[in-house]
Order: C-alpha cells, then structure tokens, then sequence
C-alpha cells in the first residue's frame, strides 16, 4: 500500500485506498505512455495529489517491501495540474519495474525533454538557457542538456555512489548498467533511450548500430525526431574529437566542437565519461553525432563526476579513506559489528527546507546491524543512521564561494557540515592527506560516541 507521510520528516498520515493507489498508479502511467485517464480516475488523482500538495505531504512508494526505507513520491505542481516525482538524489531507488521509477518526459508543450533534438540552441554568451549560470559551453549547440541527461544516467544506475560502482570491475560493466538505466527516460512515446543507446564502440564502428537504428526510426512515433547516443569513455578530447588519439577506445567525429568542463578557460583533463546525440544525416545517408558533453570522471573505477583537478584528488582520497573506516578494525569492535558506509557524489540540488544546496559529497554510515524497520504508526527516526556533508572550500572564485557559503545552512539540514580548505591541499602540514586523515578520526569518534556499545 502506498503510505502518505509528511515531507521531510516520513511522519506516518494515512494508507491510501485500493482506488486512491490505483488513480495515482494511473496517472503516472498515463503521463509517462501518453493517453487519458477515465473520468473517475481522473477525479480522485486530481483530488489525493492536490490535497497532498496542499498540507506538504508525500507518498512513501511499496515497490521494495523487504526494505527498511522506501522510494520517495513527490507531487509538484505543474501548469494544468499536480505531477508525481522521485525526489532528487533519492537514497532510496524505485523497483526496476515500478511505474514510478519512470520520468514524465514532456517538457510542457514542447515534448521530450529526454530526447536531445528537442533543445534550442544556447547563447553562451548571454549564458541564456544554462541551467547552471556558467559560461562552460563553447558552441552554442544545446550541450547542457546533453550534460544533464548524463546525469540523469549516471545517478540512475548508482555509479554516482562508492558502492554502485564498486559493484563493477571494469568501464564495460558499468556501461552496461548505464544502458539499463537509461530504460527509465523516454524519447519519444514508448520509446527508452536505452533502445538508442550504444556503449560499445565496437558496435557503432560496425554496420549494427546504423541498422538498429534505421530499423528503429521506422517506426518511430510521431512527434520528436528519430534519435540516439553514443556513450563511452574517453580518454582525450580535442576540438570535434572523441579518442582521437585512442582511436582504439572509441574514436567518434563531431559535427559540432565537443564541449567539456573548463576551469579559467581550460579543459579540465580526463578521464572522462561522453555521452554524444545522434541525428539522421540530412541526404538520409545514415547518422552521425550532432552534439557532445564530455564529463570528466574521478577514475575509470569510480565514475564520480568532477568538475576540476582538485576535485578529482578530493575524491579519489576520500573514496580510500571511506574504504579504510569500512576496513577499521578496532572502530568494528567499539561498535559491536561492521557498519555501512555510503559514499554519494550529489548531481542535482538537495532539496530541503528553505531551499536546496548542492554539497561536494555525502557520507552516510548505517550503525551494526542495519536500520530497524521503521514502524508504520511511528515519525521517522534516523537514531540509526549519521550523516556527514564534506565540502572543499578555496578553490573557487570568490563570488562563487561566497554565494555556495550561503547554502551551507541548508547542507547543515542533511548532516554535520565538514569544511575542508582546498587551498592548503599541497601544504606540507596540512595537505588533503592530513585534513582527510583527521577527519576519518573525527568521525570514527562521532560513531563511537553514537553508538558504542556499554
């Protein structure tokens, strides 16, 4: 049964009726597929998701029944009525085959967000249309959607978490859960980008993938162009070049200049994770990619998204320091039993009371045993759980850092905020090394004094 629960706090409100999760279940289908609701269903959607938006309340989804935690639903009003989300940067992911999992890729009027042929063009000068408010695009093609779509990917399979990522031993592995994430955003009606989408390069340098998709765009609905991507990694990147000089990892030839990260108006250094659009050559000789975002990556184990150098050294040294408290023996013994620890890189806006905020990481540590089953009369207790926001400070320009300070407030809402100083990551005494190794210290304390047993 699906739960209603105040935002936030997962406080138990009610269980909703077999017509209520059925209207709900319904509407997201309907929104996702196309088509109409009967008059009824429609009736009681309208009327569970207004009153829900109207006091502030969520809906806890039943799809993992054998889990302590369970996937957030939250309602967001939108012109001509209430749409249901996932919220973002959710712990906790739908079932594979729950209808929430999906995303309701209409755009308003102007159709599938998730397919990249859609987008107008980006004035970088202007910085009109960027998302994030940063002059990073060179090209004036609609690169930032590409970029988003990406992340979109990249959280949905987990590769955003020391644990997910963790779960695959080489690129090839993750690629593949890449491509099944992919199955939960439309680009056109009934239409996964996972059935366009093409992670081995091997396949597009062959005849295969020209053939799936000409055999695709046949019978393509109607409404948005016919397209697909190209995702892989890349291993340098230069003008209109994807591997131009790895050809063997997947050499791939723009039609517009690939666009990437910069920092002071240079190319952040690879590795680097791309994902490139596809559209029909226009004398119908086959396809070719129009468009491409090259994120850099912390590693090619930990696909982390980076946006600098020093953020990608941050990473790779907390990611051994997080394996290092997983590996602690004594701070197993004082804890009575090995406790979970999950290291999250966050890719979209943390919402939170007041605002949302974007930390540089998230370490979330479940105590010995894991959470109790939260009972269903019962508030939402996290006495089971810590949490600890890690953020690198001086390494920005300083009107950047001022207004990130601003949000550290909200950071506090999801944890116990610690400040790194980026500047004094080469200083001998007080390099990354040591900042990060008192810190490991201070947390393991902090767990102690939690949770130790008497």
């Amino acid at each position: 049964m699906i739960e209603v629960v105040k935002a936030f706090t997962l406080e138990h409100i009610r269980w909703l009726g077999p017509l209520e999760e059925e209207a709900l279940r319904e509407g997201k289908r309907v929104k996702v597929e196309g088509g109409k609701l009967e008059p009824e269903m429609r009736m009681i959607y309208d009327s569970v998701t207004k009153a829900a938006r109207d006091a502030n309340f969520w809906f806890l989804c039943d799809c993992l029944p054998d889990e302590p935690e369970q996937p957030v639903i939250v309602p967001f009003q939108i012109p001509g009525g209430i749409s249901l989300r996932n919220r973002p940067n959710a712990p906790m992911p739908h079932d594979g085959g729950c209808v929430f999992r999906l995303r309701e890729s209409l755009q308003g009027a102007s159709g599938y967000f998730f397919n990249p042929l859609l987008h107008e063009p980006y004035d970088t000068q202007s910085k009109k249309g960027d998302p994030e408010g940063k002059p990073w695009s060179r090209t004036g093609r609609s690169v930032p959607p590409v970029a988003h779509v990406l992340k979109c990917f990249i959280q949905e399979a987990r590769l955003h978490t020391l644990a997910g990522a963790e779960r695959f031993p080489s690129p090839a592995e993750w690629l593949v859960e890449l491509k099944n994430a992919a199955a939960a955003f439309p680009v056109a009606p009934k239409v996964p980008a996972s059935e366009v989408l093409f992670t081995d390069p091997a396949v597009w340098r062959s005849d295969e993938s020209r053939e799936r998709l000409d055999e695709r765009a046949q019978s393509w609905p109607k409404g948005p162009p016919p397209c697909g991507y190209l995702c892989w990694v890349a291993h340098d990147v230069e003008g209109h070049d994807i591997n131009g000089e790895n050809r063997d990892a997947g050499h791939v030839r723009v039609t517009s200049p690939v666009d990437s990260k910069f920092v002071y108006g240079n190319m952040v250094e690879g590795p680097y994770l791309f994902l490139g659009a596809l559209e029909q050559c226009e004398d119908g000789s086959g396809w070719e990619c129009c468009m491409a975002w090259a994120q850099p990556i912390a590693s090619l184990e930990l696909p982390f998204p980076v946006d600098s150098g020093y953020e990608r050294r941050f990473m790779l040294s907390l990611a051994g320091r997080v394996r290092d408290l997983r590996g602690d023996r004594e701070l197993e013994e004082a804890l009575g039993g090995v406790a979970e620890f999950e290291l999250r890189r966050p890719l979209f806006p943390e919402g939170v009371h007041g605002g949302s905020c974007v930390p540089d990481a998230l370490l979330t540590v479940t105590r010995p045993g894991g959470p109790a089953p939260r009972a269903r009369d019962d508030p939402f207790d996290d006495s089971d759980k810590a949490r600890y926001v890690l953020e690198v400070m001086g390494l920005g320009d300083p009107e950047y850092e001022k207004s990130k300070e601003k949000t550290h407030p909200r950071m506090e809402q999801l944890g116990r905020l610690i400040r790194l100083e980026g500047r004094q990551f080469g200083s001998a005494h007080n390099g990354l090394e040591q900042q990060l190794e008192r810190i490991a210290r201070r947390i393991a304390k902090d767990l102690i004094w939690r949770w130790a047993e008497s």
